[in-house]
């Protein structure tokens, strides 16, 4: 049987965030997860997560969850899980995952000057 797994360690970026069929989760590293170069000699720790065909992985910046409407509220990564749960993972590509995000996002920002990077990767496990 063929071993589906992410190794990683988190150097100051927001949590991965896994969708699967036990809903959305955000991954937690373990150790340290300062900015890489902020602290010197910080021990930075690899953790390793189980993947099933299905599931759906998201790496983003913080660009995403913090970005602000016009009475600055965040998006917030509780919107983002919301939007999540709507979509239909299993027949969206993953490129229109980021395009359903990214709309999600500029709809809460409603013209508001963007204020961060905003960067995501979807990764589709199959």
């Amino acid at each position: 049987m063929e071993k589906k797994s992410l190794v990683f360690a988190n150097a100051g970026q927001v949590k991965p965030f896994l969708l699967s069929r036990n809903g959305p989760r955000w991954v937690n590293g373990e150790g340290v997860n300062f900015p890489l170069g902020m602290i010197e000699n910080a021990q930075y720790r690899n953790m390793e997560i189980h993947l099933e065909a299905g599931e759906v992985l998201v790496l983003l910046t913080d660009g995403i969850t913090e970005a602000m409407n016009p009475v600055r509220e965040l998006y917030s990564s509780e919107r983002l899980e919301a939007l999540a749960g709507r979509l239909d993972l299993r027949t969206l590509t993953s490129v229109q995952i980021i395009d359903e995000v990214f709309e999600g996002v500029k709809a809460h920002m409603d013209g508001s000057a963007q204020h961060d990077d905003m960067t995501i990767v979807v990764v589709k496990v199959l």
